[in-house]
């Protein structure tokens, strides 16, 4: 028999919280998104860093020693890539909330 505690006999409830299925379901949500950031952030670190060793476009914007600086696509591809990281920071930790239920 499920449980409906007061509402209607069509919606089913899962797990009451606190019982051993929903804190092992938190725990795996919790996991994921530690890996989805262990991943992503340092992913973005990594892709603006290459895109600065690799690259030179647009003029230099700040100049860190007679042969070194950081050119204007150099900031706008950390820009973007720290965009997309906090747009897909906000997505998952918006799943995470749903999934934890």
């Amino acid at each position: 028999m499920t449980r409906t505690h007061g509402r209607p006999p069509g919606e089913v409830m899962g797990p009451p919280a606190g019982s051993t299925h929903s804190r092992g379901r938190a725990a795996l949500v919790d996991l994921a998104l530690l890996l989805a950031f262990a991943v992503l952030w340092p992913g973005a670190v990594i892709l603006t860093l290459a895109v600065a060793r690799w690259t030179s476009y647009g003029p230099v914007v700040m100049k860190l020693s007679h042969s070194h600086g950081v050119h204007a696509g150099d900031a706008v591809a950390g820009l973007i890539c720290f965009v997309v990281a906090a747009t897909i920071t906000v997505a998952l930790l918006r799943w995470a909330r749903r999934a934890r239920g």
